[in-house]
């Protein structure tokens, strides 16, 4: 809501409404009532201003698409501008989005130093729709609007100064109101048609196309098939050319199709799902979470410092908790704390830490090669090779030396965690900690509970993550818990289809198309095929480990692609050593690799594989058709508590697209019988030979009891599945 007061000769209009002041339609009802009552009341000015520390952090997204929605915006701020009162806008904390076109709206904007001002719709999917595309531009020029507009950042009070979107800048902790009363006397006389955006031209509105390009070419390449930057162009270039109110039609129109996208609906669905995992449950357990709490975390450590336990040291620093490392010997500790200081030194290039925490980052994180000195962390992180006999030594060594009441997580991408557990003399003190490479900057974090984690541990695990700054999903205890289970059938999948026909780069390309960063193939040479190489020589599954003709001989329910075995055998890793699925004459750049196809062609022939044309829309259902019957199986096993924790997992831990909302989204956006339907064409093409084509018991009985239900349908249902029946006929 909105409140309105007199202060002397000045009407004033608080917003009021919730922590951020967000203009639902009650705060746009307020203001409109604040308007009508200072006319009246013949104030000399008015002062928009907010309660909470902040002035508005814009639109109520629960609103969007409420198309019986009262007061719209754009016609609120259309007509505080048209007013013939000066209007100041007194902005501290948030003023984004709708908050900030209310601002520009005002006649002039007193601003506190520590003030945000942005427009991040963009990340939503949508445009700014109550003018901001065209009172920006005109206040500012083209060249900025569409930087600000289309990336969707968040600037400081001073950037905007700068660009003269602001009148004048207070220091911090200054009462933002008291300035902006101050000021209406230094612009009582001053005419307000000099002041209103509407009645501007963008300063460069002559290069409208050239800077229009300027941008596109930078989204086209950087949006990978995101159409709501484009639109911003589009929206911000139509400034330059006619009235205000030939803008504003072309705003409308363009918000009308962005609001009215799958991609946006997509993001909207994905902005809502990063805040619900936090409020995480466990499913299917008997473990008292709804009541649990986190004990504080004082002291960190972790053991290990490659690459992974350097970037998990740094998340200690970023949530503010001292951190001790550890590693086998000298040379190591000193190489992975040097890193360590590297990694803050480069923070503060970037502007993301200043000089005084930099040094205080620094302070705060020491090394040791004696685990005795471990003895008061609260909570230690072990990230050590990938191998569960050197992970049980390490625990071992922990339980002995750590005190009773300090957490013990595993940083494993796979293994299982109460294997761990069982080890030490407090199992309900041991957690899964999946970080993501690099671990200081890969959002995500997967927590793993094991059948005797306490509900304290697994609160303070959830907490320490929201603190690190990470999207923190919960998660059950299996081989590969949620994002690696179903990203090995992935992997698996983008061979089988090498061995039927298609090429690493039409895979690639198919996925890259899509809204993927990279494809599979590059994906793997980035991050080293060796990797997996070594895991399954340890498993003893590769190549080479199989009986004589096993490979070949495809019955009896047999089918490994070998393909990864036969390029790390010929030395082929990856980027480590420029070759891999591609090769990498000069640079990060693939190249379609001759001796790779060759490797492929024989082994086609050896196993009588058809070698036909595979299209882009099959690689597609197959890649993330696979994705999404694991997803069902996961969350009929109870792994996951629901398809949001599994979409989070996958566009922050392996760069689904975003703006597709992640794999359980694009099952819901295409139906759940046509899901079901291609799954079933799939696995009735191949049969028992690749079993993961067997469609998941969750989605048979979602169909069949449900037909085609919406998302919530399946969302309350994925606990309540666990304790039905086995569906007899699949």
């Amino acid at each position: 809501m909105a409140k309105y007061s007199v202060n002397g000769d000045i009407g004033v209009i608080r917003l009021s409404y919730g922590a951020l002041n967000v203009l639902g339609t009650p705060t746009r009802t307020g203001i409109r009532k604040g308007l009508i009552r200072a006319k009246s009341d013949r104030v000399q000015a008015i002062v928009v201003c907010g309660d909470n520390g902040n002035f508005s952090a814009g639109a109520d997204i629960t609103e969007f698409g409420n198309k019986s929605m009262e007061e719209p915006l754009a016609e609120l701020l259309d007509d505080i501008e048209k007013t013939t009162i000066p209007v100041i806008a007194a902005i501290n904390g948030y003023a984004l989005g709708g908050g900030f076109e209310l601002a520009l709206a005002c006649h002039f904007r007193v601003a506190s130093t520590s003030a945000v001002m942005g427009f991040p719709e963009v990340k939503l999917g949508i445009i700014p729709g109550a003018g901001g595309t065209q009172r920006f531009p005109r206040l500012v020029g083209l060249d900025a609007a569409m930087e600000w507009v289309t990336y969707g950042k968040h600037y400081s009070a001073s950037d905007a100064a700068k660009l003269g979107a602001v009148d004048r800048v207070v220091p911090e902790g200054s009462d933002v109101f008291a300035e902006a009363k101050s000021f209406v006397n230094t612009i009582l006389r001053k005419p307000l048609i000099t002041r209103r955006a509407r009645d501007q031209v963008p300063p460069d509105a002559s290069r409208a196309e050239e800077i229009a390009n300027k941008y596109l070419t930078v989204v086209r390449q950087k949006s990978r098939g995101q159409h709501c930057p484009v639109d911003c162009i589009q929206a911000v270039k139509s400034a330059a050319f006619g009235s205000f109110e030939v803008g504003m039609k072309t705003e409308q129109h363009i918000l009308k199709d962005s609001m009215a996208s799958g991609q946006r609906k997509a993001l909207t669905y994905s902005f809502f799902a990063e805040r619900t995992v936090k409020k995480w449950k466990v499913p299917s357990t008997d473990i008292d979470w709804k009541n649990s709490r986190a004990k504080n975390i004082k002291l960190g450590a972790v053991v290990g410092l490659g690459t992974m336990g350097r970037g998990m040291a740094i998340n200690f620093l970023i949530a503010g908790i001292p951190v001790i490392v550890t590693e086998m010997n000298e040379k190591f500790l000193e190489s992975g704390l040097k890193s360590i200081r590297g990694i803050i030194d480069d923070m503060q290039r970037r502007g993301q830490i200043t000089a005084s925490q930099n040094a205080t980052m620094k302070r705060s994180v020491s090394g040791t090669l004696d685990y005795s000195r471990l003895k008061d962390v609260d909570l230690v992180i072990e990230a050590v090779f990938e191998d569960i006999r050197l992970k049980t030594k390490v625990f071992k060594a922990l339980d002995k030396a750590c005190k009773p009441d300090a957490i013990l997580a595993t940083n494993t991408s796979a293994q299982n965690v109460d294997d761990l557990a069982a080890v030490t003399q407090r199992p309900d003190k041991v957690m899964g900690m999946h970080f993501f490479a690099p671990a200081n900057l890969m959002r995500l974090l997967e927590n793993v509970y094991g059948t005797k984690t306490s509900a304290e541990t697994i609160a303070t695990c959830m907490d320490i993550g929201k603190r690190m700054r990470k999207v923190t999903v919960l998660v059950g205890n299996c081989y590969g818990f949620v994002g690696n289970r179903m990203y090995f059938n992935y992997v698996n999948e983008a061979q089988y289809l090498l061995e039927e026909g298609a090429s690493p780069t039409e895979i690639d390309k198919a996925l890259i198309d899509y809204g993927f960063a990279m494809g599979t193939f590059q994906v793997g040479d980035l991050s080293g095929i060796d990797i997996g190489y070594r895991l399954r020589m340890a498993m003893g599954i590769t190549a080479k480990q199989q009986p004589p003709g096993a490979i070949e001989n495809r019955r009896g329910g047999f089918r490994y692609c070998p393909l990864g075995d036969y390029l790390c055998e010929k030395g082929r890793y990856g980027l480590k050593t420029n070759k891999g699925w591609y090769d990498y004459p000069s640079g990060r750049t693939p190249h379609t690799s001759p001796e790779v196809m060759k490797i492929i062609e024989d082994y086609r022939q050896r196993v009588g594989a058809a070698g036909s044309r595979v299209d882009a829309q099959e690689v597609l259902d197959r890649m993330l058709l696979c994705l999404v019957n694991e997803g069902f199986r996961i969350l009929n096993d109870g792994i996951a508590a629901s398809p949001l924790d599994i979409d989070m997992v996958w566009v922050h831990g392996y760069a689904y697209p975003k703006h597709a909302g992640g794999p359980m989204f694009y099952a819901h956006t295409i139906g759940l019988p046509k899901v079901l339907d291609r799954i079933r064409a799939i696995y009735n093409r191949f049969g028992d030979s690749v079993p993961v084509w067997q469609p998941s018991e969750m989605l048979v009985r979602l169909v069949r009891d449900h037909g085609n239900p919406d998302m919530s349908t399946w969302m309350e249902s994925s606990t309540a599945f666990l304790k039905r029946p086995v569906a007899s006929n699949l």
